[in-house]
């Protein structure tokens, strides 16, 4: 009966993440296939780095809106220099590159050596908002490599903060979706 119950949450939950989900701007939420306690307590820290935590125990530690380390999951990270994105200077160049790197915990690796590609998006369908909203999409494609894992990860930006996210965080995983209730400054 409990294998019944676990299959029936595990198709519920492992659908691919819904755009149009209907989420509670109210609350800090992390939406994920393998995140059963989508709330989250954020603490602020110093240089606009968050720490979110839920119940699960899980930490995402936050800056600019950018997941830059995770505890608690089943394959954290540790990325180097997360960066605010350069948004007045994607207005007049619609892109730009960076690169820094990254560590995971399983399996346990050194740093890697990441790249990302940083572009300005029109796809509103992305974060199902209204043409007429005033948002930024800002599109952060990622390559690493070493292990051949690259992906795309979108920011929602609303005077120049990120407000919502859906960001990739380690192979084999879905993305997630970060809900900020408040901008952190």
């Amino acid at each position: 009966m409990n294998l019944i119950r676990v299959l029936l949450i595990s198709v519920i939950i492992t659908g691919c993440i819904s755009n149009k989900q209907m989420i509670n701007f109210d609350e800090n939420q992390v939406i994920g296939s393998y995140i059963k306690d989508n709330l989250f307590n954020v603490n602020y820290l110093v240089d606009s780095k968050e720490i979110w935590r839920n119940s699960e125990e899980y930490a995402l530690f936050i800056q600019h809106g950018k997941v830059y380390k995770t505890l608690g999951l089943k394959n954290n990270l540790e990325l180097l220099n997360a960066y605010p994105i350069k948004i007045d200077y994607l207005k007049e160049n619609n892109e730009y590159k960076s690169s820094s790197q990254i560590l995971f915990s399983n399996p346990k690796t050194n740093y890697l050596d990441i790249f990302f590609k940083y572009k300005l998006v029109s796809n509103k369908d992305i974060f199902n908002i209204s043409s007429s909203s005033l948002f930024i999409i800002v599109e952060e494609s990622f390559n690493i490599p070493l292990i051949k894992w690259k992906g795309k990860n979108y920011y929602l930006i609303e005077n120049n903060e990120v407000i919502e996210s859906i960001q990739n965080l380690t192979p084999f995983t879905k993305a997630i979706q970060i809900k900020h209730k408040k901008i952190a400054t």
